[in-house]
């Protein structure tokens, strides 16, 4: 399977999508314990009035959110692609897929562990018709995603 940095412009556009767009909540420092030793002051113009990340839609939620959430794959300062939540990936020969496979040893803010299923329950969640954002049509290049074990999962594209 190809490596994403020979990839053409349209799958170049689905992994920014999934950068962007596949947040979780995840704390790796430290366990949950722990977590009130540890204080960190963020200032800002005005109160966030959410901090769901497909509702945000002012800058100082925005700010905020990226102290609080972490995408499978990032967008390095030289346009590269770089694991976050995820420490490898494969493209499918046919580019209508990619199979992540995630971060051993991370955990949610209350000490459970991230996995697949997290993953799945995102992207499952921005689909919902129920689930009303302005950005949603940005998940409408994702046809599934499918769990592939503990740590995996198969995105698959229109």
């Amino acid at each position: 399977m190809r490596q994403i940095n020979s990839l053409d412009r349209r799958a170049r556009l689905c992994w920014v999508s999934l950068a962007t767009l596949l947040l979780l909540t995840v704390t790796t420092l430290g366990s949950y314990q722990n977590a009130s030793a540890r204080v960190f002051h963020y200032p800002e113009s005005s109160r966030p009035m959410t901090l769901m990340p497909f509702f945000a839609d002012d800058m100082s939620e925005v700010r905020l959110l990226e102290f609080l959430f972490e995408s499978l794959i990032v967008i390095n300062r030289r346009g590269d692609v770089e694991g976050a939540l995820a420490v490898r990936w494969n493209e499918a020969p046919d580019q209508r897929s990619i199979t992540f496979e995630l971060r051993e040893g991370v955990k949610w803010h209350d000490g459970r562990p991230f996995s697949a299923d997290d993953v799945l329950f995102t992207i499952k969640a921005a689909q919902d018709p129920r689930t009303v954002f302005s950005e949603k049509g940005q998940f409408a290049f994702i046809r599934s995603a499918e769990k592939r074990g503990a740590n995996k999962v198969q995105i698959s594209f229109t």
